[in-house]
């Protein structure tokens, strides 16, 4: 096969917080600092289903649109009447969805999307793993272990995808959770910086931010060896300018800059 020029792309996490803790003043700084960022995919946790956050912000993008649009996904919890979920806004063509349901406490779901990237298929698999209890891996291990049991699976059967794994999921990066990710995939941060991030939660946004015992990073871009990462770094980081207190959520997000040469 001939060998083309790499493109890039723009992968986004953050997750949002539902509407708690000031929505409506966060919800045009939110949107505000994605359309200055301008992901083509935007992973989005702890999304609202009750106000159909994920078009909300879909539509706020769309406002600004510029050569293609952003197109939203939302998959709610399973169980008892879930009143979130997690979603995604893409300006990427989606040419499949799987939605996996995961073992374990708080009916939690990963979001397998499919998506043509010039001559490429890359898969971003997105994920919010249960957070309780906060000192044990057993419920966030296996649900994990799943996820990455599905994207094994699928890579063996179809080697020429490229996988990029966001979210959060609530473990630290010594964690038998991020370990056993990274049998298989790369931490993009790390590519660029070093390390993973001081921490990603919390943000002034909430009380835990007086709290050090509650700084953590537990968001993360994972990608798949194939893909060469060029930049990734922290977003949605800096509060409003007329109010320190006032983020975009409780979470910093994370933007990775990637290309596939195919």
């Amino acid at each position: 096969m001939t060998q083309n020029q790499p493109r890039t792309m723009t992968v986004a996490t953050i997750n949002i917080r539902h509407d708690a803790d000031r929505w409506e003043e966060r919800r045009p700084l939110l949107s505000e600092r994605l359309i200055r960022l301008w992901p083509d995919v935007i992973a989005l946790q702890e999304v609202a289903l009750g106000i159909e956050q994920a078009a909300i912000l879909q539509s706020d993008l769309n406002s600004d649109a510029r050569t293609a649009v952003y197109a939203a996904s939302a998959e709610p919890k399973y169980g008892k009447a879930p009143i979130e979920g997690i979603g995604c806004l893409t300006r990427l063509p989606v040419i499949r969805s799987t939605r996996i349901e995961l073992p374990g406490d708080g009916w939690r779901i990963a979001q397998a999307l499919d998506m043509q990237f010039g001559d490429a298929v890359v898969c971003v698999v997105n994920t919010h793993l249960h957070n309780e209890p906060a000192d044990c891996e057993e419920i966030r291990a296996k649900q994990c272990d799943m996820i990455m049991e599905y994207i094994e699976r699928e890579a063996a059967s179809a080697p020429d995808k490229h996988w990029i794994l966001a979210g959060d999921f609530n473990a630290t990066p010594s964690s038998e959770t991020i370990e056993r990710v990274l049998q298989t995939l790369v931490s993009a941060y790390p590519i660029i910086h070093g390390a993973e991030p001081e921490y990603t939660y919390p943000t002034p946004l909430v009380e835990d931010y007086n709290d050090p015992a509650s700084y953590h990073c537990i968001d993360y871009i994972f990608t798949s060896p194939s893909i060469h990462v060029h930049d990734v770094r922290l977003i949605c980081d800096e509060p409003s300018p007329d109010d320190p207190t006032l983020y975009p959520s409780d979470h910093y997000g994370l933007m990775a800059t990637i290309s596939i040469t195919v």
